[in-house]
């Protein structure tokens, strides 16, 4: 399909990159991973492209039409879905700039730790007739150390950001609700309406909180995509 096509042309472009550079730059590519670039990098795109991309569509449609259907059965709920709306992305914005931090770190971590595990494994032989293997070794559980608290780094984050949205859109629900229930019980709004903006409410938040989990889910894809083509810029500066 599509992705599978970006995918490989993604794969073409580091390949190209790594090629044309200078071998001064071509090594600095290679200790930092590329192997885990077109492998691990590259698939983790499959959350980009199947998740992030279809809820980010349906984030910026349906809640125009929620409001586009509400706003002519009662003016009150519709403003209040106007007004709340935007909350949840601007949470998202904020929450989604450190975790854009911690998932770099993450992921430079892991090819730091892939490219030093990858040598030793090449250089074993000579390591222990040196007796520089249990040195090796220490190192190696330094990075996998350091790559497990960035790693729950980034799970903080995202359980927090997971929680901000979530809250976010309970109280906006409730906002609703409230409202809608009151104005029913003093008869300033119709059964009809008032239980179908009840029934609307909670998928017109849903669709903009997915927004920032499927985020999380492809944050790493695209920090991936993003130093394969900073690679592929590297390469193009030599033709």
């Amino acid at each position: 399909g599509a992705a599978g096509a970006i995918k490989s042309d993604l794969r073409q472009r580091l390949i190209e990159g790594v090629w044309q550079a200078n071998w001064q730059e071509r090594q600095a590519v290679t200790q930092g991973g590329t192997a885990q670039l077109a492998g691990e990098g590259v698939e983790q795109l499959d959350a980009y492209f199947s998740q992030y991309l279809p809820t980010l569509f349906l984030a910026l449609t349906f809640p125009l039409l929620c409001v586009g259907f509400v706003l002519p059965q009662d003016w009150l709920s519709g403003a209040i879905l106007l007004v709340t709306a935007p909350l949840i992305p601007v949470f998202m914005i904020l929450i989604a700039r450190g975790a854009q931090s911690a998932t770099r770190t993450q992921w430079l971590g892991l090819q730091r730790m892939s490219a030093y595990f990858q040598d030793s494994i090449q250089g074993l032989l000579e390591l222990r007739r040196l007796g520089a293997d249990r040195q090796r070794l220490e190192r190696l559980e330094t990075l996998e150390g350091e790559y497990r608290r960035d790693t729950l780094s980034v799970l903080r984050l995202t359980f927090l950001s997971a929680f901000a949205l979530e809250f976010l859109a309970t109280i906006s629900t409730a906002i609703i609700a409230v409202q809608v229930g009151i104005r029913l019980l003093q008869g300033g709004i119709g059964f009809e309406a008032g239980f179908f903006i009840l029934l609307l409410a909670p998928d017109f938040y849903t669709a903009l909180r997915n927004v920032g989990l499927r985020y999380h889910a492809s944050a790493a894809g695209l920090e991936a995509a993003g130093q394969i083509f900073a690679v592929r810029l590297v390469g193009s500066n030599h033709q």
